[in-house]
Protein backbone atom coordinates (compact mmCIF):
# COMPACT_ATOMS: atom_id res chain seq x y z
CA UNK A 1 0.00 0.00 0.00
CA UNK A 2 1.58 3.14 -1.16
CA UNK A 3 -0.81 5.55 -0.34
CA UNK A 4 -2.25 4.46 3.78
CA UNK A 5 -5.69 6.98 3.29
CA UNK A 6 -8.02 6.63 5.33
CA UNK A 7 -11.29 8.38 4.91
CA UNK A 8 -14.95 7.99 6.44
CA UNK A 9 -16.62 4.86 5.68
CA UNK A 10 -18.85 6.95 3.32
CA UNK A 11 -15.82 7.05 1.24
CA UNK A 12 -14.17 3.83 1.05
CA UNK A 13 -14.38 3.28 -2.35
CA UNK A 14 -11.93 6.65 -2.98
CA UNK A 15 -10.21 5.23 0.33
CA UNK A 16 -9.44 1.67 -1.72
CA UNK A 17 -8.50 3.27 -5.11
CA UNK A 18 -5.66 5.51 -3.19
CA UNK A 19 -4.77 3.06 -1.47
CA UNK A 20 -4.24 0.28 -4.80
CA UNK A 21 -2.46 3.03 -6.39
CA UNK A 22 1.74 2.35 -6.61
CA UNK A 23 3.97 5.49 -6.52
CA UNK A 24 5.10 4.93 -10.05
CA UNK A 25 1.35 5.29 -11.17
CA UNK A 26 0.86 8.61 -9.02
CA UNK A 27 2.27 11.40 -11.75
CA UNK A 28 0.55 10.03 -14.78
CA UNK A 29 -3.07 9.84 -12.79
CA UNK A 30 -2.33 13.33 -12.11
CA UNK A 31 -1.47 13.81 -15.47
CA UNK A 32 -4.88 12.11 -16.44
CA UNK A 33 -7.12 13.70 -13.57
CA UNK A 34 -5.88 17.31 -14.95
CA UNK A 35 -7.61 16.23 -18.18
CA UNK A 36 -10.86 14.91 -16.62
CA UNK A 37 -9.86 11.15 -16.74
CA UNK A 38 -10.16 8.83 -14.53
CA UNK A 39 -8.25 5.61 -13.83
CA UNK A 40 -8.54 2.62 -11.95
CA UNK A 41 -6.23 -0.10 -9.83
CA UNK A 42 -7.05 -3.60 -8.83
CA UNK A 43 -10.73 -3.05 -9.61
CA UNK A 44 -11.08 0.60 -7.83
CA UNK A 45 -12.21 3.00 -10.37
CA UNK A 46 -12.41 6.57 -10.25
CA UNK A 47 -14.42 8.16 -13.08
CA UNK A 48 -15.19 11.86 -14.03
CA UNK A 49 -18.51 13.13 -16.13
CA UNK A 50 -16.82 13.92 -19.15
CA UNK A 51 -16.25 10.08 -19.32
CA UNK A 52 -19.89 8.67 -19.23
CA UNK A 53 -21.23 6.70 -22.25
CA UNK A 54 -24.75 7.86 -23.55
CA UNK A 55 -26.18 5.32 -21.55
CA UNK A 56 -24.71 5.67 -18.02
CA UNK A 57 -26.56 8.13 -15.35
CA UNK A 58 -25.37 11.44 -15.72
CA UNK A 59 -23.45 12.73 -11.90
CA UNK A 60 -21.56 15.66 -10.71
CA UNK A 61 -18.45 15.40 -8.89
CA UNK A 62 -15.70 12.36 -9.10
CA UNK A 63 -17.07 9.05 -8.84
CA UNK A 64 -15.20 6.37 -7.21
CA UNK A 65 -16.43 2.53 -7.24
CA UNK A 66 -15.03 -0.95 -6.09
CA UNK A 67 -17.41 -3.53 -7.41
CA UNK A 68 -21.33 -2.19 -6.19
CA UNK A 69 -20.06 0.02 -3.76
CA UNK A 70 -19.67 3.76 -5.35
CA UNK A 71 -19.15 7.15 -3.91
CA UNK A 72 -19.67 10.34 -5.91
CA UNK A 73 -17.48 13.31 -4.28
CA UNK A 74 -18.07 17.00 -4.86
CA UNK A 75 -15.30 19.00 -6.21
CA UNK A 76 -14.23 19.78 -2.61
CA UNK A 77 -14.15 16.75 -0.73
CA UNK A 78 -12.26 14.91 -3.73
CA UNK A 79 -9.86 18.03 -3.71
CA UNK A 80 -9.09 17.58 -0.25
CA UNK A 81 -8.38 14.08 -0.83
CA UNK A 82 -6.04 14.66 -3.99
CA UNK A 83 -4.06 17.14 -1.72
CA UNK A 84 -3.74 14.59 0.89
CA UNK A 85 -2.08 12.30 -1.98
CA UNK A 86 0.03 14.49 -2.80
CA UNK A 87 1.54 15.93 0.22
CA UNK A 88 2.20 11.87 0.91
CA UNK A 89 3.26 11.43 -2.53
CA UNK A 90 5.72 14.56 -1.98
CA UNK A 91 6.90 13.39 1.19
CA UNK A 92 8.79 10.65 -0.20
CA UNK A 93 9.51 12.19 -4.04
CA UNK A 94 10.63 15.32 -3.02
CA UNK A 95 12.48 15.54 -6.57
CA UNK A 96 8.60 15.90 -8.47
CA UNK A 97 7.56 18.38 -6.21
CA UNK A 98 7.37 20.99 -8.67
CA UNK A 99 5.55 18.57 -11.10
CA UNK A 100 2.74 17.45 -8.50
CA UNK A 101 2.27 20.87 -7.85
CA UNK A 102 1.83 22.35 -10.76
CA UNK A 103 -0.98 18.91 -12.05
CA UNK A 104 -3.03 19.26 -8.52
CA UNK A 105 -3.05 23.13 -9.49
CA UNK A 106 -4.35 22.24 -13.49
CA UNK A 107 -7.14 19.72 -11.51
CA UNK A 108 -7.65 22.68 -9.21
CA UNK A 109 -8.32 25.02 -11.92
CA UNK A 110 -10.42 22.86 -14.22
CA UNK A 111 -14.09 23.28 -13.26
CA UNK A 112 -15.56 21.30 -16.32
CA UNK A 113 -14.47 18.40 -15.19
CA UNK A 114 -16.23 18.13 -11.93
CA UNK A 115 -19.90 19.34 -14.01
CA UNK A 116 -22.02 17.03 -16.09
CA UNK A 117 -21.17 17.32 -19.60
CA UNK A 118 -24.46 17.99 -21.80
CA UNK A 119 -25.14 15.63 -25.04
Amino acid sequence: MDFPIILCDNFFPAQAFFNSMKDRDFISTLEGFAKGVGRGFDDAVCEFPGELSFEDQPFKGVKFYLFEEEVILHKLDFLKILEEACLTYIARHSNDRVRVEELLGAVKARNDIFNVVDS
